[in-house]
């Protein structure tokens, strides 16, 4: 368990988390031009999948600047430009 939250808040579960994110929308894309935007709303915007690849995304987030200190105020704008 502690090995699977580490992976969580690293660099490579961000690029991972992204590059899922990218292909779903490009593939809600496709869909919406091919079948409608009803179908693309259907099966991928309002899919469980991407609320939870979004949480996903943000909980990642949260613990990779909780784990690298970047709330301190020498790196505030770092923080602001992310």
């Amino acid at each position: 368990m502690n090995r699977i939250i580490r992976w969580l808040f690293s660099f490579r579960a961000t690029v991972v988390l992204l590059s899922l994110l990218m292909l779903m929308l490009a593939s809600a894309t496709f869909l919406e031009k091919f079948c409608g935007t009803s179908v693309a709303r259907e099966f991928v915007y309002h899919s469980p999948l991407l609320y939870a690849l979004f949480f996903i995304l943000v909980t990642n987030f949260f613990l990779y600047v909780r784990d690298k200190r970047i709330l301190d105020i020498r790196r505030l704008g770092f923080l602001m430009t992310h």
